[in-house]
C-alpha cells in the first residue's frame, strides 16, 4: 500500500516525503482599462491575497453578507469607473450569488480591511466601504483577459 501512495498529495498539501507544494496563485484578470485585478480562489488564498500580496492603497472588494472571493485591484490612484464595475462583477461572479441579479458588492481601500484575532481564514472586518449593486455578466467576465 505504501508504494501506491508514494508521490500522491495528501489532504494537508504535503507529498509522500512531507514536502509542501507551493501555494496556488489567485486568478489574475486585466480590466478593460489595463489594470490588474486579482481574485482569491479559497479562504486561505483570500487571506494571502488580502494581507500579504496587496498594498494598503489597493482597492479590496467582496460581496456584502454573501460568501465569496476577495478581489483586489492593484492600483493606488483613482480607480476608473469601468475597472471598478468589472472588479465588482468578478466579486459577484466568484461568490454564492453568481446566478443572482442586483448583488451588493462592498469596496474599500485595503488599509481598512482587518482580520479579527483568532478568526478563520478568509474572515475579515472592514470599514469606510461603499457599495455597488451589480448583476454578474458571464460574457463580460469572459471578456476580461485572464492570464493564469
Amino acid at each position: 500500500r505504501r508504494k501506491a501512495e508514494r508521490g500522491k498529495q495528501s489532504k494537508n498539501g504535503k507529498g509522500a516525503k512531507g514536502s509542501k507544494l507551493p501555494p496556488s496563485r489567485p486568478h489574475k484578470y486585466l480590466s478593460s482599462d489595463g489594470i490588474e485585478i486579482f481574485v482569491g480562489k479559497n479562504n486561505t488564498q483570500n487571506d494571502r491575497l488580502t494581507f500579504k500580496q496587496s498594498a494598503p492603497e489597493d482597492t479590496w472588494l467582496h460581496t456584502k453578507d454573501i460568501h465569496g472571493s476577495h478581489v483586489i485591484i492593484h492600483f493606488a490612484g483613482e480607480i476608473p469607473p469601468k475597472t471598478l464595475e468589472e472588479a465588482a462583477a468578478l466579486a459577484a461572479y466568484h461568490s454564492q450569488a453568481r446566478g443572482s441579479s442586483a448583488v451588493p458588492v462592498d469596496y474599500t481601500k485595503r488599509r481598512y480591511v482587518k482580520k479579527p484575532s483568532g478568526a478563520k481564514p478568509g474572515s475579515v472586518i472592514y470599514t469606510n466601504q461603499r457599495t455597488l449593486i451589480i448583476t454578474p455578466d458571464e460574457d463580460m467576465i469572459n471578456s476580461l483577459k485572464k492570464s493564469n
